[in-house]
């Protein structure tokens, strides 16, 4: 296996792939001309999606969709802020993470840079703010201040 980034395997390399390869197989099918729309919805990083795969065999809009679904799934189980257990939500809770997935990494390596590149502008360590402000009134000073000092993305160690 490649682990030249090239090869790597990426949410949005996998999802190009998998669609690519489906334009490929409608293309390859003979007597069908008449595309059709499968669609599933369902709930995941707290709203609701709907995916629709057009092509003309059913069964290959039905698996494209259990790809794009499975890998919304693994998306959810490691970047929801709405699922307690969910990596990111454990990383909040612990100030830790043991093995962490490979996608979780790759988010973290590119928010830092992000944020170096940013000044600091963009800040993956704002979601204490969050309820802070989720009330629609501002909060008190002090309270503010407590919270903004836990605010700083060079405290994210990855590795």
């Amino acid at each position: 296996m490649h682990d030249s980034p090239q090869f790597r395997p990426t949410r949005r390399r996998f999802l190009t792939l998998t669609l690519g390869a489906c334009g490929a197989l409608s293309l390859a099918v003979k007597g069908q001309s008449t595309l059709r729309a499968c669609t599933r919805k369902s709930k995941a990083l707290g709203t609701e999606i709907a995916m629709t795969v057009l092509h003309t065999d059913e069964h290959v809009a039905k698996a494209a969709l259990d790809a794009a679904f499975a890998e919304l799934d693994r998306v959810e189980r490691v970047m929801s802020i709405y699922l307690p257990e969910s990596q990111i939500s454990r990383l909040n809770r612990d100030l830790a993470l043991e093995n962490p997935d490979p996608y979780f990494i790759e988010v973290l390596q590119l928010s830092a840079r992000v944020s170096e590149e940013s000044g600091g502008a963009f800040d993956i360590t704002v979601q204490p703010l969050w309820p802070l402000y989720a009330t629609r009134e501002i909060p008190a000073p002090d309270v503010l201040q407590k919270v903004v000092e836990r605010i700083d993305w060079r405290g994210v160690k990855i590795g």
